[in-house]
């Protein structure tokens, strides 16, 4: 049968899912038939990895199919997808790949004659040298490939359980180190710079103020970086071997943690102060199943949907599939409407951000039979949680969200060092600023999808800090929200999660390794809450071999 090159964009995504991987054999099967496949094969043998890749992930994470796919779609798939969900070994496994899609691409304009197929061809040619670099590249992998590319650098084993545990042994023990440098966010006089760094900023063309002038180290420190990700990695080394042993600049990571900090410290500053008032507010409450907010109840109507059977998930997202997902927003305390006919996971903010508490506590586990994903419940954790109180209960889900969550659990695009606790303590202040804020119209409301995100949006409610007035939706629409205004519970405490956040200098080590214990808030917030004695146990992941796509 004939190569139907149009399947994909025919069809919705959860009725097309199964059909991915035969659709990509037989592409690459007419591609393989084809004159300019031939030819290929002829010159550099077969290998489809990269063809079969480059479909799977511009489909599975970003939608792109190839009839409709432009040199920008392309752009982002090499240049983002790619080295953001790859992990290599060695820059050499990336060797063949451009040979073999600009290959692919030609077959694609000779025999369908696709209005861009030739500027793709073009621009992935241009990028032949470039790419397998990419792939190499740590600031463009999220946080698992991150991890994987520190073990490869430090020289473990990262393909056997013991090289990955002997590593995460040693990374545990940095994460225990003394916390990183912060810079000053504001300008101060330069002072003479020692003259290695002198030779390295010269060598960067980057021209340092003269002495007394102001500076601003933090920008100055980003203009460094910046120009060092230029270089590639034989020239970066090379310059970092002329620096002292102990050289003034932090590595890369920690700079990240350093912007990171002083963003915070400079965007809250005293926004967040407790006060008496607060106290006695924290104090006087009582947690149970529908208060201070309804998140106990809809997280336990979360895990009965569920159930022991386990949910279908897609493959690649793990999301829920839009058959389901009314089913589930009507079982839950304040249902969403929408006016949506296909909708996916995250149309419906609430379960997106009940799903992402699921994910990050480690209570929902995916599991693979065949071609099919199952979301279902790890029944030694969901037993632990079934002996805690509700008060435990949470602020253990308070806690993960806060300092475990991360966008990529929920397959979004990677956004720089902040984790959801940051994005929500970085927002507090424009919902507390004014008694309420009402949007007259869809515009209005469309920062909140960026910052803190509609899932945190919607979890905010669930906690009880947040008072949502909901509107009906325009036909084709989403979720509505026609006032939103901060209850008192919900400033008491997020004021106390700050002094929580300052004691550590916003810097948690369980956010950048979710195995180690819960129990990082509870010191700040259990003299408030005696009830919280006992805290979750966390999973420990078994090692799976095999290359992994993150």
């Amino acid at each position: 049968m004939a190569f139907d090159i149009y399947l994909l964009s025919k069809l919705d995504y959860d009725d097309a899912e199964p059909l991915i991987e035969g659709y990509i054999d037989d592409a690459i099967q007419a591609f393989v038939n084809s004159k300019a496949g031939q030819a290929h094969i002829k010159r550099h043998g077969e290998g489809d990895y990269w063809i079969g890749t480059f479909i799977e992930l511009a489909y599975r994470y970003e939608g792109f199919t190839l009839p409709h796919m432009t040199k920008g779609h392309a752009q982002a798939v090499m240049e983002d997808l790619l080295p953001r969900k790859i992990t290599l070994f060695d820059s050499s496994e990336a060797d063949d790949a451009i040979d073999g899609l600009v290959a692919f691409w030609t077959f694609i304009d000779e025999v369908y004659g696709f209005r861009s197929a030739k500027a793709i061809a073009k621009y992935l040619r241009s990028i032949e040298h470039q790419f397998p670099q990419w792939m190499m590249d740590p600031s463009r992998g999220g946080m698992a490939k991150n991890f994987m590319m520190q073990g490869i650098a430090a020289g473990y084993d990262m393909t056997t359980p013991a090289g990955l545990q002997a590593f995460q042994a040693e990374y545990n023990q940095q994460l225990q180190g003394p916390s990183p440098l912060i810079l000053p966010s504001g300008s101060i006089p330069m002072t003479q710079a020692p003259e290695d760094m002198q030779q390295a900023f010269e060598q960067l063309g980057i021209e340092l103020p003269a002495e007394g002038e102001p500076v601003n180290l933090m920008a100055l420190l980003g203009q460094f970086m910046g120009a060092v990700e230029q270089l590639d990695p034989e020239g970066a080394e090379q310059l970092f071997e002329t620096l002292a042993p102990e050289p003034i600049l932090p590595t890369f990571e920690d700079s990240l943690t350093s912007l990171r900090t002083s963003f915070l410290e400079e965007s809250l500053g005293q926004a967040l102060a407790l006060s008496t008032a607060d106290e006695a507010l924290l104090q006087a409450q009582t947690i149970t199943e529908t208060a201070p907010g309804t998140i106990l109840q809809d997280f336990q109507t979360f895990l009965a949907f569920i159930g022991p059977e386990g949910v279908p998930v897609s493959s690649k997202l793990q999301h829920l599939p839009f058959k389901v997902l009314p089913a589930l927003n009507a079982q839950l305390c304040n249902p969403i409407e929408i006016d949506l006919k296909r909708p996916q996971q995250k149309s419906y903010p609430n379960i997106h951000g009940l799903y992402l508490l699921i994910r990050a506590m480690g209570l929902g586990t995916i599991v693979t039979q065949g071609k099919q994903s199952w979301l279902r419940l790890n029944p030694e954790i969901h037993a632990a949680w079934q002996q805690l109180n509700p008060t435990e209960q949470y602020f253990s889900l308070l806690e993960v969200w806060f300092i475990r969550s991360h966008p990529e659990i929920l397959g979004e695009e990677r956004s720089g060092p902040l984790a959801m606790g940051d994005r929500c303590l970085e927002s507090w202040p424009y919902f507390t600023q004014k008694s309420a804020r009402s949007f007259a119209k869809y515009a209005d409301q469309d920062h909140l999808g960026y910052a803190p995100g509609l899932h945190n949006v919607a979890l905010m409610a669930m906690f009880g800090w947040l008072a949502l007035t909901p509107g009906k939706p325009d036909k084709g629409k989403g979720w509505r929200i026609k006032k939103v205004a901060a209850l008192p519970w919900g400033q008491a405490l997020m004021a106390l999660v700050h002094e929580a956040y300052r004691s550590v200098r916003y810097h948690w080590s369980a956010t950048d390794n979710p195995s180690l214990p819960l129990g990082n808030l509870q010191p700040a917030l259990q003299p408030y809450f005696p009830e919280w004695q006992q805290n979750l146990l966390v999973p420990h992941q078994p090692f799976r071999a095999g290359r992994h796509i993150f």
